[in-house]
């Protein structure tokens, strides 16, 4: 019997924020560039002037974007780190762990495939929590310019908004409850 959609959301945030646990236990230590603290300074002054209404938003995007490619470019150890956790977790964890997740295990939801391989989890854990994005975005930084990353970077943010969009419409909406990444790879969200 399919998983209600609400069991999926509450083990999703519960899955993120432990993912979010691990990732900062994992990265919290490691150093972070003088250019990369200069970004992070400067794009926080950006945003607290757009809030406080000293600039328009069309006024700042050259600096953001200047400042997007710094801090991406310099944080690549903390991307890729974040993305073999996501992998790890939801896509190795849950294979061994009978496709569950300790979100969805407290939820007392799996997830079953049809190919039940860990690559089928993996894939599946890729498209669903945008970790190709993060991979993109890494290869995007140290190829191309400022000005084509902004360019790419806001192109993969949409793809990506759309995917997750219209898939958590699917997963609402379906019969089976499937989303885009259950259709993909061949994978039922249901009841333990």
């Amino acid at each position: 019997m399919k998983a209600r959609t609400a069991s999926r959301i509450g083990a999703f945030v519960v899955d993120c924020f432990i993912v979010a646990v691990i990732i900062t236990l994992l990265t919290g230590f490691l150093p972070t560039s003088k250019k990369y603290d200069e970004a992070y300074d400067k794009q926080n002054e950006i945003i607290e002037s757009v809030v406080k209404g000293e600039k328009e938003l069309d006024e700042i995007y050259d600096d953001l974007y200047e400042t997007r490619y710094t801090l991406d470019r310099e944080s690549i150890h903390i991307t890729l780190v974040s993305a073999l956790v996501y992998l790890g977790y939801f896509g190795t964890f849950a294979f061994y762990k009978n496709g569950q997740t300790l979100g969805k295990k407290l939820a007392h939801i799996k997830i079953e495939a049809k190919n039940n391989t860990n690559l089928t989890f993996i894939l599946r854990a890729a498209l669903i929590h945008g970790v190709y994005v993060s991979l993109l975005t890494v290869i995007g930084v140290l190829l191309l310019d400022k000005t084509s990353y902004a360019t790419f970077y806001a192109l993969l943010s949409i793809i990506n908004f759309i995917i997750l969009f219209i898939s958590l419409i699917c997963v609402a909406v379906r019969q089976d409850g499937k989303g885009i990444h259950d259709l993909l790879f061949k994978t039922s969200v249901i009841k333990e």
